[in-house]
């Protein structure tokens, strides 16, 4: 009887000699074809290829950035690449790349940068290091619009910074404080209701309008309940020490945050010169009766006369007459004694 050794398998030869049967790093990825191929790509690919390559090779895509990204044409896997290269400690070539771009392909840009914002703290780093380059240029070429869900401490910190300063430009603070307000949600009204009667009349007008932001109304996380409930309420504290615009915008946006009662509520304050001892208001009325004879004429007959109700109703598209207060067209508010 003949013997017939058994020979080893491969994978016991590799255990008994201690050599690990999966793929090293250095195998998980063609770091010189990655290389080549990235030269030879269109401004169009080029961008794919990088982020293979960053996510292959960190030192050598951080060198590979300055000529590259001069020649990315601005979209999504552009987009890709600029967060892979943030993350490799290439914000500067990043940085320079975006503000040789168009404003609208920058707007874009700029966006896609936010998104990643939320979930990557280099990208938070990044819009932190681009303000500390760019000074006011940052607002003025609208980076912080970016930040609107990137809720990064470093990023609400640069966002409250900015709201507490002195704006020269309305439309800059406009869009700050929307941001702002967008950014810290709830934790941002005690600021806005600060920022309500420390400015002129015009940042009250804004200011109102921006605590619907506050509360997510709009948003695709939708609206916040407990955000509109605080927002309403700083709303009516508020509402006494505002002008009328200011007031009739608190109503509206009252509304937009479900609370109707309280919108309802602040006619007392929109008309206050018009109240009555107890509190009242008092409604000039006027119906319109029209009838058609029989020899076919139309005949039309004006009923008068006068409302009382609890300051809750609003004058919407009556005309004011002559004596102020006395509304002269369909119906309205009135002072007589």
């Amino acid at each position: 009887m003949s013997f017939c050794p058994r020979v080893p398998s491969l994978i016991a030869v590799l255990l008994i000699t201690g050599i690990a049967v999966t793929s090293s790093p250095a195998e998980a990825c063609d770091l010189r074809g990655l290389k080549s191929e990235l030269k030879e790509a269109s401004p169009h690919s080029a961008g794919g290829v990088y982020t293979r390559l960053a996510a292959c090779d960190a030192r050598s895509a951080k060198t590979a950035a300055k000529d590259t990204f001069p020649r990315l044409i601005p979209g999504e896997s552009a987009n890709e690449a600029a967060v892979a290269a943030i993350g490799i400690g290439a914000g500067d070539v990043v940085a320079a790349w975006v503000d040789g771009q168009q404003s609208d392909e920058r707007a874009r840009t700029i966006k896609a940068l936010g998104k990643a914002c939320t979930s990557d703290p280099a990208v938070a780093g990044f819009f932190v290091d681009t303000h500390s380059r760019l000074g006011d240029q940052f607002w003025s070429q609208r980076w912080h619009a970016g930040l609107r869900t990137c809720r990064a401490a470093p990023i609400q910190s640069l966002l409250s910074q900015a709201v507490a300063r002195k704006w020269r430009d309305p439309t800059q603070f406009s869009s700050v404080v929307e941001i702002f307000a967008r950014n810290l949600g709830a934790q941002a009204i005690p600021t806005l209701e600060r920022l309500a009667t420390s400015g002129d009349e015009e940042q009250a007008l804004l200011v109102v309008g921006v605590f619907a932001d506050a509360a997510g109304v709009g948003s695709m996380e939708g609206t916040n309940v407990e955000a509109a409930n605080a927002a309403a309420e700083a709303i009516t504290r508020l509402a006494p020490s505002l002008d009328v615009k200011s007031v009739e915008q608190a109503r509206i946006t009252l509304q937009t945050l479900n609370a109707s009662e309280q919108a309802d509520a602040l006619a007392s304050v929109r008309y206050k010169d018009a109240l009555q001892p107890d509190g009242t208001l008092r409604w000039g009325v006027i119906a319109v009766e029209t009838a058609t004879c029989k020899n076919g004429k139309t005949q039309i007959g004006l009923h008068s006369g006068v409302a009382t109700e609890a300051g809750r109703r609003w004058a919407d598209g009556a005309a004011v007459g002559a004596r102020g207060n006395d509304l002269g067209a369909a119906a309205g508010y009135v002072s007589w004694p």
